[in-house]
C-alpha cells in the first residue's frame, strides 16, 4: 500500500500546508505592492510634464509592478487549482481506501481461503482462511504455497510450472476448481479445490492472479469411502461371478462333454438309422447347450482373465465379439503388461465389455479398433467404431439415458478413472479410457502413489 493511499482522509500534515500558505503569500505581497504602486503613481503625476506627466523612470516602475499584479493574479489561481486538486486527489484516495476496506471485508467474509498473488509471485493480499490453511499445513513460507508436494487426483505429482496459479499468470486463462491433494509436513494429506482468475495489466499481460483454495478433504474422503465401499461390493459380486463361472465349467461344463462323448460313442453303435438320427440330434443339442455354458461362464467371469491377465483376456473378448458381429477387429495390445492389480484388471475388462457390448447394440458398425497400453502409471483404453455415432449431450450420460456409458462411468469411479466421449452422427464413437493403476492396502482401499 503506497503512503499517499494510507494518509487519504486523514488532516494535512504541517509541512503539507507550508508550500500553500507560500503560494498564497507570495500571490498577496506581488498584488499588494502593485496596487501601492499604482496609487503612488497616480498620486504624484505632473501634468506638466510629457508621457501623461510622467517621468521614463516612473513607467518603467508602473511597468515592473502591473507585472508583478498579473504574476500575482496567476498566482492566486495556480494556488485555487492546487487547492481544488488537492481535493480531488484526496477524495479519490479516500475512494480507493474505501474499496480496498471493501475488498478486504469480502475477502475476510468468504469461506474459502484467497490471496492475490503479483507476476513477481508474492502475496500482496490474503484473508485469514488463507493464514489459517496453510499455517495449518506447516507451509515453510506463508507467501509461497507451491512449496509442498501436491498431486493429482489420478496420483501425478505437480510441478511448480503445472501450478494453477503458475498456470493462470502463463497463459492468461482461467482456471475453475481443479482438485490437488497436498501431503503435508506431519504426513497428513489435504485436499484442495483450486481457482486461479489473472487480472491483466494496463498492457493486457496478466499483472496479478487471485488464488482461491477450497479445503474440500471432508468431501474426498467421503467420495473414496464411498468408492472403496462400492469397489468392495464390486469384489464381491465378481468373486460370486467367479465361483459360478468354475462352477459351470467344472461341473456342468465336464458333464455336458462327457454327455456328447457318450451320445457320439451310441451313435457310433446304432444299427437303427432312425435311432442314429435322433442321437446325432441329441449331440448337436447338448453341444449347443455347451456352447452357451461356455458364454454364460464368460460373460460371469472370463477365466483367461484370472488364469493369464488382461492382455490375453482383451484379445479373446475382442475376437469374439468380431466373430460373433461378423466384422473386422483391430487389436493393439503389445504395450499392455501380461498382469496387472486384479482390481485395475477387472475395470479394465469389464469397461471393454461394456464399449463392445455398446457397439454390437447400438453402432451398427463395420469396423472395431481396440488399444490398450500402460504409460506412466496410466492404464489407457481407446474404443473407436465406424458405426451410426450419436450427438453427445450436456446432460450425464444417465440423464441421457447412455445407460452403457452410466455403467462405465461407475465402474471407473471406483478407481478415479476417467472417460472422454467422442462422437457424432454419422461419423461413428470413439471412447478415451484413463485409469491410474493404484495399490491397494490389505482391506483393499486404494493408495496413490505419492513417492518421489
Amino acid at each position: 500500500m503506497s503512503k499517499s493511499i494510507g494518509r487519504a482522509g486523514a488532516a494535512p500534515r504541517f509541512r503539507d500546508r507550508i508550500p500553500k500558505r507560500h503560494l498564497w503569500f507570495g500571490a498577496a505581497s506581488l498584488v499588494v505592492s502593485a496596487v501601492v504602486a499604482c496609487l503612488y503613481l497616480l498620486q504624484n503625476a505632473d501634468a506638466t510634464m510629457p508621457l501623461w506627466g510622467y517621468r521614463s523612470d516612473d513607467l518603467i516602475l508602473a511597468i515592473t509592478f502591473s507585472v508583478n499584479l498579473l504574476t500575482g493574479v496567476t498566482l492566486v489561481g495556480a494556488a485555487r487549482r492546487e487547492i481544488r486538486s488537492d481535493q480531488q486527489r484526496n477524495l479519490a484516495e479516500q475512494q480507493v481506501l474505501e474499496r480496498e476496506r471493501q475488498l478486504r471485508t469480502i475477502l475476510q467474509q468468504m469461506p474459502a481461503a484467497v490471496c492475490v498473488m503479483t507476476s513477481a509471485h508474492e502475496v500482496v493480499l490474503l484473508n485469514d482462511n488463507y493464514r489459517k490453511l496453510f499455517s495449518n499445513a506447516n507451509a515453510p513460507h506463508l507467501t509461497v504455497h507451491t512449496d509442498f508436494d501436491a498431486f493429482s487426483p489420478s496420483g501425478e505429482r505437480y510441478t511448480v510450472d503445472r501450478w494453477p496459479c503458475r498456470r493462470a499468470l502463463r497463459t492468461g486463462e482461467i482456471v475453475h476448481g481443479e482438485d490437488m491433494l497436498l501431503s503435508v509436513g506431519n504426513g497428513d494429506r489435504v485436499w484442495l479445490s483450486v481457482s486461479a482468475a489473472p487480472t491483466p495489466s494496463s498492457t493486457g499481460a496478466p499483472s496479478s492472479v487471485v488464488i482461491v483454495f477450497s479445503d474440500i478433504t471432508s468431501r474426498r474422503f467421503i467420495e473414496e469411502a464411498n468408492a472403496n465401499a462400492l469397489k468392495a461390493i464390486m469384489r464381491a459380486q465378481e468373486s460370486e461371478r467367479l465361483r459360478i463361472a468354475r462352477e459351470l465349467h467344472d461341473e456342468l461344463g465336464q458333464d455336458l462333454t462327457a454327455l456328447s462323448i457318450g451320445l457320439k460313442g451310441l451313435e457310433a453303435t446304432a444299427l437303427d438309422a432312425d435311432r442314429k438320427g435322433r442321437l446325432a440330434g441329441f449331440r448337436r443339442t447338448v453341444e449347443m447347450l455347451s456352447r452357451h455354458v461356455r458364454a454364460i461362464t464368460t460373460e460371469l467371469r472370463p477365466l483367461v482373465l484370472a488364469d493369464f491377465g488382461l492382455r490375453k483376456a482383451l484379445a479373446e473378448l475382442a475376437e469374439g465379439w468380431g466373430e460373433r458381429l461378423d466384422i473386422d477387429v483391430d487389436v493393439h495390445l503389445d504395450d499392455l503388461p501380461e498382469r496387472l492389480p486384479e482390481s485395475s484388471e477387472l475395470v479394465a475388462y469389464r469397461v471393454v465389455q461394456e464399449a463392445l457390448t455398446n457397439v454390437a447394440k447400438h453402432a451398427n458398425a463395420h469396423s472395431i479398433s481396440l488399444t490398450a497400453r500402460l504409460s506412466d502409471g496410466q492404464l489407457r483404453i481407446v474404443i473407436e467404431d465406424d458405426g451410426l455415432g450419436f450427438a453427445p449431450s450436456t446432460q450425464s450420460p444417465d440423464e441421457a439415458h447412455h445407460f452403457g456409458l452410466t455403467g462405465i462411468l461407475e465402474r471407473l469411479l471406483t478407481v478415479g478413472g476417467t472417460l472422454e466421449v467422442e462422437s457424432s452422427p454419422g461419423f461413428g464413437t470413439t471412447l478415451f479410457v484413463n485409469l491410474p493403476i493404484l495399490e491397494e492396502a490389505a482391506d483393499g482401499r486404494a493408495l496413490y502413489r505419492l513417492s518421489h
